[in-house]
C-alpha cells in the first residue's frame, strides 16, 4: 500500500512539473478594453468608423 501511494505521489509531482514547464511565460500581445467614444463635450459619438491613436509610454507625462 505504501509503495502504491509513493508511486502515485511521484507520478503526480512529475506530471505537475511537466505542465508547469509547458505553461507560457510571456504575456499575451493583446489588451482587451471596452469603453465609449465621446466628443470633446462628453457626448457619445454616432455609430460609424473612427480612427484611434494609442500609445504606451515608459514614464508619466503631462497628459490631460
Amino acid at each position: 500500500m505504501n509503495s502504491i501511494l509513493h508511486s502515485t505521489t511521484t507520478l503526480s509531482l512529475a506530471l505537475l512539473t511537466g505542465l508547469a514547464l509547458l505553461a507560457p511565460t510571456v504575456a499575451h500581445a493583446q489588451i482587451n478594453y471596452q469603453g465609449t467614444l465621446t466628443d470633446a463635450l462628453g457626448a457619445p459619438l454616432a455609430d460609424g468608423q473612427e480612427d484611434i491613436n494609442f500609445s504606451l509610454w515608459t514614464a508619466a507625462t503631462g497628459g490631460i
